[in-house]
């Protein structure tokens, strides 16, 4: 049966989320790593349609979602978010067909600057971005830790830390400390965590604020219900 592309739709967000459970589950047992509990939340893509119906793209065979894209962009900065397509449909092309559409918007945008993440042992996904333009630049290591734990340490003598206010009051100090850090401002995040998925949030100021910390609320756990593209 042939696949079809389409743009996604909300009602479509929690079976492409499945499909990035079962195809990223699989590319971690296979490299030793524990499998995901749960599928990826929807409420970040739910808010990045709403901005940009034309950011989110499914792969059908039937009625069946077989692979999804997702990107977004700021400015002149886009971003992959999410490019999984389920093991049993892999090595087909369909990675390569949901890159193009989403690439369609860093066009469209005329984006300068184009960046995934993606695991270093993902070598199938990093040669399709390859092929692609998308070269790797530089290493990211993750780092977790209790939110009780981080908050010890924000103290410092010459800083205040202070809740963030709701969103857009802290919008102008947040862009200033997002363009010298990253080049470019974060609104469409900020605007979305702080509108209800961050418990709460602190910046550290002494004059002015010179940093940000958000504590997110934890995921809830949903049953079992996918990232290599090729």
């Amino acid at each position: 049966m042939d696949i079809t592309y389409r743009p996604a739709k909300i009602e479509d967000l929690e079976e492409a989320e499945r499909v990035a459970q079962k195809a990223g589950n699989e590319l971690r047992v296979r490299h030793g790593a524990r499998p995901s509990p749960a599928p990826p939340p929807v409420a970040f893509p739910k808010c990045c349609l709403a901005e940009d119906p034309d950011s989110l793209w499914v792969a059908e065979r039937g009625d069946t979602i077989v692979g999804f894209g997702f990107s977004w962009m700021t400015e002149r900065f886009w971003f992959l978010s999410q490019l999984f397509v389920r093991p049993d449909s892999q090595a087909r092309g369909i990675g390569q067909a949901l890159l193009s559409k989403t690439l369609m918007q860093a066009e469209r945008n005329s984006a300068t600057n184009r960046a995934l993440i993606t695991p270093a042992y993902n070598i199938a996904s990093t040669g399709l971005y390859l092929n692609n333009g998308l070269c790797p630049r530089e290493p990211l290591y993750r780092m977790a830790a209790p939110a009780h734990t981080v908050e010890q340490n924000l103290t410092h003598t010459d800083y205040d830390v202070t809740l963030i206010p709701p969103w857009p009051a802290p919008r102008e100090w947040m862009a200033e400390i997002d363009e010298a850090l990253l080049g470019f401002r974060r609104d469409l995040h900020h605007k979305f965590l702080l509108g209800g998925i961050a418990a709460r949030g602190s910046n550290r100021a002494s004059r002015r604020p010179r940093g940000l910390c958000l504590h997110l609320r934890p995921w809830p756990r949903r049953p079992t219900g996918d990232p290599t593209g090729r």
